[in-house]
């Protein structure tokens, strides 16, 4: 469920995008106690971006000496499924939640090296989108710095296309965006509605629209709510009719229904 397709966006905001505030304070400070506010995040001596490849917050030492450099988790708009360090950090969780947090550091130098990088990922357990808040804190030679940035997830929202919806069996579904049955199309997700039918053969949907991963397996307890029973069917939002679970399971594979042949109000009695 935590799987994302991220893209970075700066000074604006839309869907399908990691961004990174920059109306945050941030400060270079030498020995004299002379401050330099950084405006620009690329050029500056601490430089912080998205790393779109790794999904992840791109932490790069510009000074001319080794960085000795603390980040800090200071808040989470979010459920946060895993944060992992990679490089010669620390990482500091004040969150107040209980963690593990994994830090790896190959070089064993303790320190930040200059021009060398070091990354920051954090996943988040649910599709929707989610935001954190880190602070850089750290000395190289003289100098030191101080700068805090928001970060906000923001799955991308593929639910326009939606091509197919595969029924594997098991009682499970899979959103596809490809023109094949496998996971050739793209990712991110999808805005849908679940039917499930309980014991008495009773068919009911969610209350409204959720975004749910596509290409991926989901199952009743993958939707929001307390949901329980068996699949039925599925309606994905800008496309008329449900993609209704077929009672064949297929070939063995399972059942696919296309876009084109979903079913008007197919559980109206």
């Amino acid at each position: 469920m935590k799987r994302r397709t991220l893209i970075l966006l700066l000074g604006g905001a839309s869907s399908g995008a990691m961004s990174v505030g920059t109306g945050a304070f941030s400060s270079v400070s030498a020995e004299r106690e002379v401050s330099v506010n950084v405006v620009e995040d690329e050029n500056a001596y601490l430089g912080v971006a998205v790393d779109e490849k790794a999904n992840a917050v791109q932490i790069k030492n510009q000074f001319a000496d080794h960085l000795d450099l603390t980040v800090a988790l200071n808040s989470a708009d979010g459920v946060i499924d895993e944060i992992e360090a990679e490089g010669p950090i620390t990482f500091v969780d004040e969150t107040s939640r209980e963690r593990d947090i994994d830090v790896d550091d190959e070089s064993g130098q303790g320190k930040l090296g200059p021009g060398n990088e070091a990354h920051v990922r954090i996943d988040f357990g649910e599709a929707g989108e989610g935001s954190f808040v880190l602070t850089f804190t750290g000395e190289a030679g003289g100098a030191s710095v101080d700068k805090t940035r928001e970060f906000t997830f923001r799955p991308r929202d593929v639910t326009g296309q939606v091509t197919k919806i595969k029924f594997p069996g098991n009682d499970k579904l899979r959103i596809l965006t490809g023109d094949s049955n496998g996971n050739s199309g793209i990712d991110g997700v999808a805005r849908v509605k679940l039917y499930s039918e309980d014991d008495n053969g009773t068919v009911t949907s969610s209350d409204e629209f959720e975004y749910v991963p596509v290409n991926t397996n989901l199952r009743v307890g993958d939707f929001a709510g307390e949901r329980t029973g068996s699949i039925a069917g599925i309606e994905v939002e800008g496309i008329d009719g449900v993609f209704e679970k077929p009672d064949s399971p297929g070939n063995g594979s399972g059942s696919t229904v296309d876009k084109d042949d979903t079913v008007t109000d197919p559980f109206d009695e």
